[in-house]
């Protein structure tokens, strides 16, 4: 499962194609949850926003049972398996403004 390539057009007759990164979340909470589906986003920001979210749900969960949840974190993945973004109990407790860049994404 790759990523889509969208066509677009202008009012002018113009063509091009825009491919849509797929990105895996893959959840590491004391289990390994790994995302064989993926999800398409347009940047890296994007994808770090569902983890983000991802984990922040997660966590509600678990804290209702009461566990821990300091080791929890998702694994962001890009579609070669690279990991491409590491989200953590710390980064889904605080909000952070997106940080713009040259190529569209995130600078760490």
């Amino acid at each position: 499962m790759g990523s889509h390539a969208y066509d677009c057009f202008s009012p002018f007759g113009a063509r091009w194609r825009i491919a849509v990164p797929r990105y895996f979340f893959n959840l590491h909470d004391g289990y390994d949850f790994i995302d064989d589906v993926g999800s398409e986003h347009p940047d890296l920001h994007s994808a770090r926003a569902e983890a983000v979210e991802n984990l922040s749900e997660r966590m509600r969960g678990t804290l209702l049972i009461d566990r821990d949840v300091s080791a929890c974190v998702i694994n962001v993945t890009n579609e070669a398996g690279v990991t491409v973004l590491i989200v953590s109990l710390y980064d889904a407790a605080q909000i952070i403004p997106p940080v713009p860049s040259a190529i569209g994404e995130l600078e760490f």
